[in-house]
């Protein structure tokens, strides 16, 4: 065997043998990437719903530790609970209990990497402690929500606060809006309310409260955009959530913020008179008098003197 042979076998061998090495490398990253994401996985296993129409706790336990967001929402009375993306293994009927000031609730992903809880109160609430505790002593971690009763004008001065913008962006007020594209025009932000696992009200025929919003919305922002006067933003444009309150940027930036849900009526099957705040009451119109009551005259007859 010549030289040369010798040269091209052993160049080969080499290169057979960095493949393999290469390969078994990549596969045994693979597999470490598998096992991570494996053992990241969030998994709700259970919950927990105690309390009476003063106090509520709402507890899910989890696999482990993690972050969220909880924050009020009204109109219908509601608490949401952002969280990152969540396998939740529950029981098949939960979400049709009530207990205390939870009447219902339901859960699913809103997004790649990230889940929603939503929970229908019963009235006005406040939630006075948001926490998760670490796994410990057998017990799984556990995310916990206490809910209080409050009064509306509580409830709406809470939302007023929880929804307001960080910091001041410095603009004036006179200053228009600038997009990136050099667009000057006056924002005007649309905002159908529920969306995804949000239904909010059921009609008596099966309508759903989110998609009639939606429909409203779209043809809103055709009607404004048909103009070119106006920008316009819309918090969603499908079946999904709106992701509160990453999107009152917008709201901030605009000049005008539309929001549509229904109102809930106090009865259903009759005519119900719309209660007029005590402010803006006319006051009831004075009695016509009767005529025994108005101040009798005399009316004196004198004699013209006679024409001459």
């Amino acid at each position: 065997m010549t030289a040369r042979a010798i040269a091209i076998i052993s160049a080969l061998v080499c290169a057979l043998l960095c493949d393999s090495a290469g390969l078994a490398a990549e596969s045994a990253v693979t597999e470490h990437v598998l096992a991570a994401t494996v053992e990241q996985e969030v998994v709700a296993s259970d919950l927990r719903i105690g309390g009476d129409d003063k106090q509520t706790r709402f507890v899910v336990d989890l696999n482990r530790k993690i972050d969220f967001a909880a924050f009020t929402l009204a109109d219908p009375y509601r608490v949401v609970v952002d969280l990152p993306q969540v396998n939740f293994k529950l029981p098949a009927k939960a979400g049709t209990q009530s207990r205390g000031l939870i009447k219902a609730f339901r859960y699913g992903l809103i997004m790649q990497g990230g889940s929603r809880i939503v929970l229908d109160a019963k009235g006005p609430v406040r939630i006075e402690k948001a926490f998760v505790l670490d796994a410990a002593e057998g017990q799984p971690a556990r995310l916990v929500l206490d809910l209080a009763a409050i009064d509306r004008a509580a409830f709406m001065r809470n939302i007023s606060l929880q929804t307001r913008p960080a910091h001041n962006t410095g603009a004036k007020p006179s200053e228009p809006s600038v997009k990136a594209d050099g667009d000057a025009r006056p924002l005007i932000v649309v905002d159908p309310g529920h969306g995804g696992i949000d239904n909010g009200t059921k009609g008596s025929g099966g309508e759903l409260e989110k998609d009639i919003v939606l429909a409203f919305s779209q043809a809103l922002r055709e009607k404004l955009e048909s103009g070119g006067k106006y920008r316009v933003a819309m918090t969603r444009v499908d079946d999904s959530l709106f992701n509160y309150p990453s999107g009152c940027a917008s709201r901030a930036r605009a000049v005008l913020h539309f929001s549509f849900r229904f109102m809930p009526t106090p009865c259903r099957g009759k005519r119900v008179s719309p209660k007029v705040p005590p402010s803006i009451r006319f006051p009831k119109p004075l009695p016509t008098p009767r005529r025994q009551d108005l101040p009798r005259r005399r009316t004196r007859l004198t004699s013209l003197p006679a024409s001459t």
